[in-house]
């Protein structure tokens, strides 16, 4: 009878261990979302006192992130950058002569 109340014992504790990973994780993806938010509330407010140039940076920003990371996937081959990307890089360009310049690019 001991090995079956070690047996229960182990899975006893084999499943506190999976709940308590598992709150961990919830809590981890609270504290992201809230980041998150923070993050964007933050954008928010910087759009509202420097115009749409701040807006462009950060959007800017993030495209810039995302082709980075598609383009360091080693499974990829190709990379296709849309047209608009043109523009978009004009508004890179704006956003930042407007950070460095602290005000609206000419």
């Amino acid at each position: 009878m001991t090995r079956a109340e070690g047996a229960k014992q182990a899975a006893v504790l084999e499943a506190e261990g999976r709940l308590a990973a598992a709150l961990k994780d919830a809590e981890a993806r609270v504290a992201l979302a809230e980041a998150e938010a923070k993050a964007t509330q933050v954008v928010a407010q910087a759009a509202e006192g420097s115009g749409g140039e701040a807006l462009r940076y950060f959007v800017a920003t993030k495209y810039v992130e995302a082709i980075g990371a598609l383009a360091a996937n080693p499974s990829g081959r190709t990379l296709v950058i849309p047209i608009e990307s043109a523009g978009l890089a004009g508004g890179i360009t704006q956003a930042l002569a407007a950070m460095q310049l602290g005000g609206p690019a000419k």
